[in-house]
């Protein structure tokens, strides 16, 4: 159905990963992570944001 490859196994369970992830705050919590990890490092510019209201 879903278009991936291989070694990500069937569609089903990516998608469901995706919803688990997504309800337990996984997904925020790698975001917050990598966004302190690179903000420590210098290479974040908090005075750039770019949404979805913004692009279209």
């Amino acid at each position: 159905m879903a278009d991936l490859p291989e070694r990500f196994g069937p569609w089903i369970t990516v998608y469901k990963r995706h919803r688990r992830w997504s309800a337990d705050g996984t997904w925020q919590m790698l975001l917050t992570a990598i966004q302190a990890e690179q903000d420590a490092e210098g290479r974040v510019d908090w005075d750039i944001s770019v949404d979805s209201t913004t692009i279209r």
